[in-house]
C-alpha cells in the first residue's frame, strides 16, 4: 500500500472589511436652533476625532436623527 504524507504550516491575515462604531449624542436646549447648533458642534467634534484617527471622512455617516419636545 502506498502512502502520501503532506506536512506544512500556513498563516493568513486580513484587515476587516467594515467596522461599525455607534455613538449616541444628545443635547437639551430651550430653542430648536440652539439645540441643533450644539448637536452639530458635538457631531463635528466626533467626525474630527475619527478623522484624526485616520478614518476616511467619506465613510462616516449619521444613521439616525430624532428631535423630540419635552
Amino acid at each position: 500500500m502506498r502512502v502520501v504524507r503532506v506536512q506544512g504550516r500556513g498563516r493568513i491575515s486580513a484587515e476587516p472589511d467594515t467596522v461599525t462604531l455607534e455613538f449616541d449624542v444628545g443635547v437639551v436646549a430651550r430653542e430648536y436652533a440652539a439645540c441643533i447648533a450644539k448637536l452639530n458642534g458635538l457631531v463635528q467634534g466626533l467626525r474630527d476625532g475619527l478623522a484624526a484617527a485616520d478614518v476616511d471622512r467619506a465613510t462616516i455617516r449619521t444613521a439616525a436623527f430624532a428631535v423630540r419636545e419635552e
